[in-house]
């Protein structure tokens, strides 16, 4: 499949997603407030129609407009895109809970009142979004919270058992996440004094050469045994070789379906994320990366986007731990609900195979600037041996 193709298919889903958001939200305020007009009817549509299209028209002009511009529209398109999930959320949840009254005629029998009602309703629910709204984009900017795993793994000895694992994932540093965020991030990681970084994947979410101060944020970040990053899907979206060079210039070494041992014997591999195979790049079997040292070394694997199929086959191959994140655990309410039916592991921990998948909800944010009972995270990982109990503690 093309990059081209790869692009619009793309592009045609979040459209007709957006499209048919904003269809329902029009419809719900027309025949909430029983507009009427024509004039008002239509612009109306016309600002729907704007709405729909703001955030895909603030990534395109990333590229070609000129910053201050580009940055106050990836801001209002960005925060809007939050205001339109909670305005959707709320209604549906509004109207499923009027059903019954329906149902049974007792909203049939308010309709003197019907006017005055809805009026009601109306503000409720753009009040309650933006209440929503304004505490996810607190939430996002709050210390990240240190969730605390205890790890069993294979061949476990008195150094590894002093090493100190940070997981860390989706950044997506660019226009929105910028230098003082990421510097705030990096001396939040810094203070644990881990002897190795994990990063799986989306790092950078724009054009490397829009944000290029971005990479020596990153060059902060310290551990002894160093930092290892795997490719997330937002590395290909803006341009693979652009971002490792980025990635490079940042002072991580990203694993490419490739492994490295670390002093204790630990080993440290990863995989492209599967949106590689979109760019005709050819991801070999996880058997291959981990390799026979695997049966018998302690291996962490980094895997972008969790996949309970493949972790197991992982597991089932040698490796202890595969970690991932992509989903941000939904970020915020109600996409939530979306991620948690489509992962069968969204976020956590879970037992696959011969081994575990830990997936991180993250630390940056994607789209809207917010997070909803999924706030920033840093996961701090305790190796212990394999008959010792895993537990995973969120503080």
């Amino acid at each position: 499949m093309s990059q081209g193709l790869v692009f619009t298919i793309f592009f045609l889903t979040v459209l007709v997603i957006s499209g048919l958001v904003h269809w329902f939200l029009y419809a719900r305020l027309v025949m909430a407030l029983e507009i009427t007009s024509v004039t008002a009817l239509w612009l109306l549509r016309l600002l729907a129609g704007f709405l729909a299209l703001s955030y895909m028209l603030a990534r395109w002009l990333v590229t070609v407009a000129p910053n201050w511009f580009a940055v106050a529209l990836n801001w209002f398109a960005s925060i809007w895109m939050g205001l339109m999930f909670c305005l959707f959320g709320i209604s549906v949840v509004l109207w499923i809970l009027g059903l019954p009254l329906r149902w049974t005629g007792v909203w049939g029998m308010l309709s003197p009142h019907h006017a005055v009602l809805n009026k009601i309703l109306v503000i409720g629910v753009c009040a309650l979004a933006i209440l929503l709204c304004g505490w996810g984009m607190i939430e996002a900017q709050l210390p990240a919270r240190i969730v605390s795993v205890r790890m069993p793994i294979k061949a476990i000895n008195a150094e590894l058992r002093q090493m100190r694992i940070a997981l860390v994932a989706d950044f997506h540093a660019g226009v929105l996440v910028g230098e003082r965020q990421v510097n705030r991030w990096v001396n939040e990681i810094n203070r644990l004094e881990p002897d190795v970084i994990l990063i799986p994947g989306d790092i950078i979410d724009h054009p490397p050469e829009r944000v290029t101060r971005l990479a020596e944020s990153f060059r902060r970040l310290k551990a002894p045994l160093s930092v290892f990053a795997s490719t997330g899907n937002h590395e290909y979206y803006i341009g693979l070789d652009k971002s490792l060079k980025f990635l490079e210039a940042a002072g991580m070494r990203v694993l490419m379906n490739e492994r490295i041992m670390l002093p204790g014997g630990l080993v440290i591999a990863a995989v492209e994320d599967r949106t590689a195979l979109q760019w005709k790049r050819t991801i070999p079997p996880v058997e291959e990366v981990l390799g026979e040292e695997a049966k018998t070394q302690p291996t962490i694997l980094l895997n972008h986007t969790p996949d309970v199929a493949w972790a197991r086959r992982a597991t089932n191959a040698g490796a202890d731990l595969v970690v991932s994140a992509h989903t941000h655990g939904g970020q915020m309410w109600p996409i939530s609900v979306i991620t948690d039916l489509t992962y069968a592991e969204h976020h956590g921990l879970l037992s696959v195979g011969n081994g575990f998948l830990l997936t991180t909800c993250g630390i940056g944010y994607w789209g809207p600037p917010m997070r909803i009972g999924k706030p920033p995270e840093i996961m701090l990982i305790e190796l212990i041996g394999k008959d010792e109990p895993v537990e995973i503690r969120w503080q």
